[in-house]
């Protein structure tokens, strides 16, 4: 029988927690949890519960970092899927059972997402938006291949994981799922969303990428990264940074001052970041 584990990555997340384990243990998964120095009272919580395996992480080390030693210890562990998930997440049993017959008839699938929904059971803001952005049709009623869903909610095949490699630790926190999306395509597998598996994300605030400029920031950077970063394209650091120039001066000149500050900074920040774009693969 295949062995799933269900790996949270936990910062500052006491109130979301008990939940997103309630959710992993009625879906009868084993539980890791990956905490990177929460300051809430998190850690005193899950240091109680003794039916899950706990990581700290003595600093905040980013989403980027966790995820790699949730994939680690599970691939070392000897475990065949492992459900990556936010710690803001809630699902029910029947979720994980239909993800993983996705696996079993789409053998080129390496990573499948639930639809991502928000408390009101409508698609959350960011996963509807990134739909929109890729062209995703949410009235599908099969699994469907993506170019891109956020990585809130991945059942990944370790299989494959061990071909694709780890998440790329340039990358933080945005943009690593993104860059594993398009290391997943260039190895010849698919990114799966099934419409019929759902989960929910409670964030506080479901506009937020929207309304928080520092994150739209942090987002533009990482995304233009990702396209330099990209095996199956041909993205040099010169061209995206000329067609961010370009971008950021035609923004300004049509008074969409926003979009200029956000090309602007992406532009500042891919100057002076260190980039290899032939180093994409970050093998296990």
């Amino acid at each position: 029988m295949r062995k799933t584990i269900a790996a949270i990555i936990s910062y500052n997340g006491r109130e979301f927690l008990p939940n997103c384990i309630k959710s992993c243990q009625l879906a009868e998964l084993e539980i890791l949890v990956i905490d990177n120095n929460s300051k809430d009272g998190s850690l005193e919580y899950l240091c109680s519960q003794n039916h899950i395996t706990l990581i700290k992480n003595n600093t905040n080390t980013g989403f980027t970092n966790a995820a790699n030693q949730a994939v680690k210890y599970s691939i070392n562990n000897d475990f065949d899927y492992l459900l990556l998930l936010n710690q803001d997440v809630e699902f029910e049993k029947e979720m994980v059972s239909l993800l993983l017959v996705d696996f079993e008839e789409n053998p080129s699938m390496a990573v499948v997402s639930p639809m991502q929904m928000n408390e009101q059971n409508e698609a959350e803001y960011q996963f509807k938006k990134i739909c929109t952005d890729y062209g995703t049709d949410l009235t599908q009623t099969l699994t469907t291949e993506v170019k891109f869903v956020n990585a809130a909610c991945w059942l990944m095949d370790l299989k494959k994981v061990r071909e694709i490699g780890l998440f790329n630790p340039i990358f933080k926190n945005y943009g690593s799922d993104f860059n594993y999306c398009h290391r997943a395509n260039y190895y010849g597998y698919k990114i799966g969303l099934n419409p019929n598996a759902k989960m929910i994300h409670k964030k506080k605030n479901q506009k937020d990428y929207e309304q928080n400029i520092f994150k739209s920031i942090k987002s533009y950077n990482t995304y233009f990264l990702a396209l330099i970063l990209n095996p199956l394209q041909d993205n040099k650091p010169k061209k995206v940074i000329y067609q961010l120039a370009k971008g950021a001066i035609k923004s300004f000149m049509t008074f969409n001052f926003r979009k200029s500050i956000l090309k602007t900074n992406a532009l500042i920040f891919l100057i002076f970041k260190s980039i290899n774009p032939k180093n994409f693969s970050q093998q296990i």
